[in-house]
């Protein structure tokens, strides 16, 4: 029981610190902290999906803008379709490496699972588990973040808590993100950094051979 408690409580602290992450992320996107661990008391399904697609759509897009450094490509990647991935934001995140492909596959299961609840306004209030129930099972090994089920009762798990295991594959794809903005955004000023110096040291050899034409 004691080996018990103590996992649970290495758990929550873990969750807690993914949660923390996730927190520095919605700052950064200017929505209030706190958005994604409020999902989870969501009553609607359709808000639920509707809201944590579009969480992930507004953090592949920050991090794309971070990526290249330039915020005027903003407005471009946010409209881009979100999963197409030959000319989605997706396909970008994808040849540039920036997450898993189980990752980029559980954003495009989940882009697929919002399309259900948005193009068909008569599914808004549909359950997901309705939605869920219809998917392969490829797609729901994919949501639980396992190549394969062992038996029916897994995918069965699935099938009856959708919401439990999309939230906690979200819970861990999210800090991804976040830590893949921060690295770019290191790189792009490292870089920055070595051109300034670049540039100081011309400019001081450039003063230094002034002086040695003037002395002579």
């Amino acid at each position: 029981m004691a080996d018990d408690s103590l996992k649970n409580e290495e758990v929550k602290s873990f969750i807690a610190a993914l949660s923390e992450i996730i927190e520095d992320l919605e700052r950064e996107l200017s929505i209030p902290a706190g958005f994604f661990v409020s999902l989870r008391k969501e009553q609607s399904d359709w808000a639920f999906i509707v809201k944590l697609h579009a969480l992930f759509e507004a953090a592949i897009t920050h991090l794309l803008v971070h990526y290249f450094g330039e915020e005027q490509l903003e407005s471009i990647f946010t409209n881009l379709q979100m999963s197409d991935m030959k000319v989605g934001k997706i396909a970008f995140i994808n040849k540039l490496k920036l997450l898993e492909s189980e990752d980029i596959s559980f954003i495009r299961v989940l882009s697929e699972i919002r399309n259900q609840y948005t193009h068909m306004i008569r599914n808004i209030n549909m359950p997901l588990t309705d939605i869920i129930n219809r998917l392969p099972k490829d797609r729901l090994q994919i949501i639980a973040r396992k190549p394969a089920f062992v038996d029916d009762k897994e995918s069965l798990k699935v099938k009856n808590n959708p919401r439990i295991y999309i939230f906690t594959t979200a819970l861990s794809i999210l800090p991804k993100i976040y830590f893949k903005k921060e690295d770019a955004k290191t790189k792009r000023d490292l870089l920055e950094k070595q051109r300034q110096i670049g540039e100081d040291f011309e400019r001081l050899f450039l003063i230094a051979d002034g002086n040695k034409s003037d002395t002579t």
